[in-house]
């Protein structure tokens, strides 16, 4: 497979009927570009006041059999709610690059419900 970026590609003809046909050369490039990886937030819930959960996400997009090993960097979620947040809902933006891949930054907004004892942090 070929990775992203500009690749030089080169075949040569070797005929066998060297009386009739000459051997040729020829050299292209081309651009492969990096494939759309999607990273999503996974949703989570916090009692009101509860520490808040640990936060992760989950890949899709990946091709030719790769994952998220090939992805450079530490994936970092956040969110800007605190143990005393209203229950409303906060969004979870998180980072990750990879070589092959379109590098991503994505602000998730948050699901909201109705008001209840526990805290949606949601994608």
């Amino acid at each position: 497979m070929l990775a992203a970026g500009t690749q030089t590609l080169s075949v040569t003809f070797t005929p066998t009927d060297t009386a009739d046909y000459t051997t040729a050369t020829q050299t292209v490039q081309l651009t492969v570009n990096q494939a759309p990886l999607t990273i999503t937030a996974n949703n989570k819930t916090k009692a009101y006041g509860a520490p808040l959960p640990i936060l992760d996400a989950s890949y899709s997009g990946f091709v030719n059999g790769e994952g998220a090993s090939v992805l450079s960097g530490t994936l970092s979620c956040a969110t800007t709610a605190t143990q005393a947040s209203h229950v409303a809902g906060s969004p979870i933006p998180h980072y990750l690059f990879g070589a092959n891949f379109k590098p991503l930054q994505h602000h998730l907004r948050p699901r909201h419900s109705a008001p209840s004892p526990s805290r949606s942090l949601a994608r």
